[in-house]
């Protein structure tokens, strides 16, 4: 009791420390992460135009964007009104988290911040889950038609069809007794409350939130090409291969749970994509630069966090 009593009375100085410790590890990951690139960007001569600023910017936007999108799902299941800021905040903190090893922190540090506004804790992993079937969904659809011209020849067909096959079983999740079934057997085993189909969304807001998501993976898609033409000239007509390409090997990336950030796999997919059209020395060039600006954005995302939660404005 005594334990407790302690824990209570310093309930505030708790949470600081447990969020500094949360920043730490990503900002040890970070630094490991930032390291390894700029020793292999540093090799090339390059230097800031005005391409790379409007790439990052590209790269920023999609994060609070893919936040607001979250808000807005968990406004559908819950009724509660969340604020574009709150929610964006929330998920970009989620969204840094990718660098720890296991991918967990994409999920538990939504349920830790959402758990504090009084939201059920069932809903706000839902939402989650939501968010991530919508995420790999909607980066699938757009980037296999046109990375399927490489992933059918012969010796990457694995590629193909095991993503072909995550597709048609993510779709599965977008039927709702499918749904309510996987959740609360899950919900069962940890001894949870299961969900009413009450707590599922309707086919109308699954339909229209699916094509919304796709939003934020084109910007990506163009913060890449943007990237591209600021090291070398692309022919227009790979545009659209180089975006889906990279569309790709992000969510591919982002599905390898024991690469910190999708480190190494995402290049590689690049590399093995793009050497057919530009080539193996410019593929190899555009994956270690384009993972250098992406690490370089998220130290900017970090250091917004990091602004947002010491002024105090995210407990207004």
């Amino acid at each position: 009791m005594k334990l407790v009593t302690i824990l209570k009375k310093h309930k505030g100085l708790i949470k600081v420390l447990l969020f500094i410790l949360f920043i730490g590890a990503i900002s040890y990951f970070f630094g490991k992460t930032l390291v390894r690139n700029y020793d292999k960007v540093s090799k090339y001569n390059y230097s800031i135009t005005f391409e790379i600023v409007l790439s990052g910017v590209l790269l920023i936007l999609p994060v609070f964007l893919s936040g607001i999108l979250w808000g807005r799902i968990l406004f559908q299941l819950t009724g509660r009104k969340i604020t574009a800021f709150w929610s964006s905040y929330v998920h970009t903190i989620a969204w840094l988290s990718k660098y720890i090893p296991g991918q967990m922190g994409l999920v538990l540090s939504k349920l830790a911040f959402a758990h504090s506004k009084g939201f059920d804790k069932r809903i706000v992993f839902l939402s989650s889950f939501y968010e991530n079937v919508f995420l790999v969904l909607s980066s699938l659809l757009i980037s296999m038609p046109f990375v399927s011209v490489f992933l059918l020849d012969g010796k990457h067909d694995f590629y193909f069809y095991s993503s072909l096959c995550l597709i048609l079983f993510l779709c599965l999740f977008l039927y709702k007794p499918f749904l309510l079934k996987f959740s609360n057997l899950g919900l069962k085993l940890i001894k949870i409350e299961p969900l009413s189909e009450s707590n599922v969304l309707s086919t109308k807001d699954l339909a229209l939130n699916l094509i919304l998501y796709i939003i934020p993976r084109i910007l990506n898609a163009v913060a890449f090409i943007l990237i591209a033409e600021s090291l070398f000239h692309v022919e227009s007509n790979l545009y659209i291969i180089l975006g889906a390409t990279y569309v790709f090997s992000s969510i591919i990336g982002m599905l390898a749970i024991f690469a910190p950030g999708g480190l190494g796999v995402r290049e590689a997919i690049v590399v093995l994509i793009l050497l057919h059209y530009i080539g193996v020395e410019k593929s190899v060039v555009l994956a270690i630069v384009s993972r250098f600006i992406i690490t370089i954005t998220d130290i900017i995302l970090l250091a917004y966090v990091l602004v947002i939660k010491f002024s105090k404005i995210s407990e207004k």
